[in-house]
């Protein structure tokens, strides 16, 4: 028997592994394993933008958050031609500012921040200072000291050095500005329960008018924006915010993250 001719089929064998192995992998690199990943790509994809619209829409964004921006800052270099005091109200930081001549003489902090409505175009809507048109306060716009004369000078000595509060009221004011903006500051922390109670039925007020706005507006079918913004201050900031506006006075905002 012929050894040679019983071990040549386990040769070409071999040979034919050892060949069809190399090719097999070029051409699954050149032609199969591009179209996996182009299929696995628009697998990615799909049910989603497309790259480059995403691109596009996170472009158009920036966009409108820098005229946003500009739209602020623009207006606050309006009202430093005014000689009043103006409110620059910043909702991104939390912060309401008394400016005069573009300069900031007061900073306060919002302790608390409640925003409700709509606004269609928040572009458009900030593009121009917002004017005061009314005012509902439960503090007086002057101050009234009232002070029981001392019987004689003995007595005026001894009470030269009290302090005589001005008002133990409760802060809480709502300013009505034009284009449907209105703006309500409260006494963060007021003293007393009878404060706290006053607080309470102002807040009520508050919140059925604000439902009673939105309803009428849907169902009358108007879309014209109404923003009420409710902030709480410190009672000396928020005293001295009212105090310090003139009666039509001018306000510029910017919007909070996440408007547009």
């Amino acid at each position: 028997m012929n050894h040679e001719n019983v071990k040549s089929p386990r040769r070409w064998l071999f040979f034919l592994l050892g060949f069809s192995v190399p090719v097999g992998f070029v051409l699954f690199s050149a032609v199969v394993a591009p179209s996996i990943k182009a299929w696995l790509a628009r697998l990615r994809w799909a049910g989603s933008a497309a790259p480059d619209e995403v691109k596009v829409e996170q472009l158009a964004l920036e966009r409108d958050r820098l005229k946003l921006e500009l739209a602020y800052l623009q207006n606050r270099l309006r009202m430093s031609s005014s000689d009043s005091v103006c409110l620059s109200l910043d909702l991104r930081d939390s912060l309401l500012f008394l400016e005069i001549k573009g300069v900031q003489v007061r900073a306060c902090s919002l302790k608390a921040l409640e925003i409700n409505g709509s606004v269609p175009n928040w572009v458009e809507w900030i593009r121009d200072p917002f004017v005061l048109r009314e005012t509902q306060s439960t503090i007086r716009k002057k101050p009234i000291r009232v002070v029981i004369a001392p019987a004689d000078t003995i007595e005026a000595m001894e009470r030269r050095d009290d302090d005589i509060p001005v008002e133990k009221g409760l802060v809480y004011y709502t300013l009505v500005f034009d284009r449907g903006l209105s703006l309500t500051v409260a006494e963060s922390s007021p003293e007393g329960v009878t404060n706290w109670t006053r607080k309470l039925y102002h807040e009520s007020l508050r919140g059925l008018r604000v439902l009673w706005e939105q309803f009428s507006n849907k169902l009358l079918g108007r879309h014209e924006p109404a923003l009420h913004v409710y902030i709480e201050l410190s009672g000396a900031d928020a005293k001295a915010v009212y105090r310090a506006i003139p009666v039509h006075a001018q306000l510029t905002l910017l919007p909070p993250r996440g408007v547009l």
